[in-house]
């Protein structure tokens, strides 16, 4: 629960969010991934993200389902 105040409270100020999950399978709380600029599924895209950063969300859906 201290993760979804977190995340309201960023939201709330403007900071881009980005959810994570290595189960790529996983149904996300809609809530959450609404608010985020985007969701890296699995260890490619956590590692791309990291290499090439927000730019590689342009081609995405923003892991909304």
């Amino acid at each position: 629960s201290g993760t979804v105040w977190e995340m309201g409270y960023a939201y709330a100020k403007g900071i881009n969010l980005y959810l994570m999950t290595v189960d790529i399978e996983r149904k996300l709380n809609i809530m959450l991934s609404q608010c985020t600029k985007g969701v890296l599924r699995g260890t490619m895209d956590i590692d791309n993200f990291l290499k090439r950063g927000p730019s590689i969300l342009k081609s995405w859906d923003g892991g909304h389902q």
